[in-house]
C-alpha cells in the first residue's frame, strides 16, 4: 500500500504584536477612482501622489472644488449669506469675527480681481464671481465673457447675475450661460423678475441655481434695518428651502451681521 503522504506542519503562531488588527493602515483616505479588491497590495505604493490628487480634484465640478465645506445642525431652516465685495477691504476684521460660513461675490471687471479672491481664499471664505456681462447679451456675447475671464472662474464655486443685467428676460443669452456653468459646474444665482425664465433654464440644464429673496443695503440702510430684514428672511427658511440674502462688504453691514447672530 502506498504510504500516507506526511502530514503538514502547523503555520507558525503569528507573532505578538502582528495581528490582522494591528496591520491596518491609517492615515491614508481613499481617492477618486479607488477600486477596492479582496487582497489589496501595500497601500504605501498605492497612495496616488500630488499630482494624481491634484488631477483627481481639477476634475470636480467647480461648486464642489472651490467650495468650502459646511455642515448642517441637525434640522434647522438653512439662510445663505452671499455678499458683495465693495473694493474696500482694509476694516473687513468684522469677517473673521461672524459665526458662520460666508459667500463673497467679487466683480470679474475690478482691476484687483485676483487680489481679492486671494483675500477671501485665505479667510476660507467661499468664492463667487459676478459676470460683467453687457445689457441685452446674446450667445456670442456670453461665451466671449465666460472665455475672457476663465482664470477667475477656475477659483470660483459660484456665478453671479447683477439685477441690472435683465437675465431672467435674456432668452438666448441666458440660455447660453447656463449651458456654459452646466460644462464648467459652477452654481448660479440671479435676481428674480418676471416669470425667473433665465434661472429655470439653468435648472433645466442642471445648473445648481437660486435666486436672491432679499438684498439688505442695497440703498445704504442701517443696522436695525438690515437685522429686521435678517428677521424676515430667517422667517421664510422656515418654510422655503434655499433661501438667500444679499449685501455688501460694509462694516455697518457686518456689524449688523455680527449683532443678529448673537440675539434670538
Amino acid at each position: 500500500e502506498p504510504k500516507p503522504e506526511p502530514a503538514a506542519e502547523p503555520a507558525p503562531a503569528p507573532e505578538p504584536g502582528l495581528s490582522g488588527a494591528d496591520r491596518v493602515v491609517t492615515g491614508r483616505l481613499p481617492s477618486i477612482g479607488d477600486t477596492p479588491t479582496e487582497d489589496a497590495a501595500d497601500p504605501v505604493a498605492e497612495t496616488p501622489g500630488e499630482g494624481a490628487v491634484a488631477a483627481a480634484v481639477a476634475d470636480l465640478p467647480a461648486i464642489e472644488r472651490n467650495r468650502i465645506a459646511f455642515e448642517a445642525a441637525g434640522e434647522l431652516p438653512l439662510l445663505a449669506l452671499l455678499l458683495l465685495d465693495t473694493g474696500a477691504r482694509d476694516g473687513l476684521d468684522g469677517l473673521d469675527a461672524l459665526p458662520f460660513p460666508l459667500t463673497v461675490a467679487v466683480d470679474a471687471s475690478a482691476a484687483d480681481a485676483a487680489e481679492a479672491i486671494a483675500f477671501y481664499q485665505a479667510r476660507d471664505i467661499e468664492v463667487a464671481l459676478v459676470l460683467p456681462l453687457p445689457a441685452a447679451a446674446t450667445p456670442a456675447d456670453v461665451d466671449v465673457t465666460v472665455e475672457a475671464y476663465g482664470t477667475l472662474l477656475d477659483a470660483a464655486a459660484v456665478v453671479v447675475v447683477e439685477s441690472a443685467l435683465g437675465f431672467q428676460t435674456l432668452g438666448g443669452g441666458a440660455r447660453q450661460l447656463a449651458t456654459n456653468l452646466a460644462e464648467s459646474g459652477h452654481g448660479l444665482v440671479s435676481f428674480p423678475a418676471g416669470l425667473n425664465t433665465g434661472h429655470k433654464e439653468a435648472e433645466k440644464q442642471g445648473v445648481p441655481a437660486g435666486l436672491v429673496f432679499l438684498d439688505l443695503d442695497s440703498e445704504g440702510q442701517g443696522g436695525p434695518v438690515i437685522r429686521r430684514f435678517l428677521d424676515n428672511a430667517a422667517f421664510r427658511a422656515r418654510n422655503e428651502a434655499g433661501v438667500i440674502v444679499f449685501a455688501r462688504t460694509r462694516e455697518e453691514t457686518l456689524q449688523a451681521l455680527l449683532e443678529w447672530s448673537d440675539g434670538n
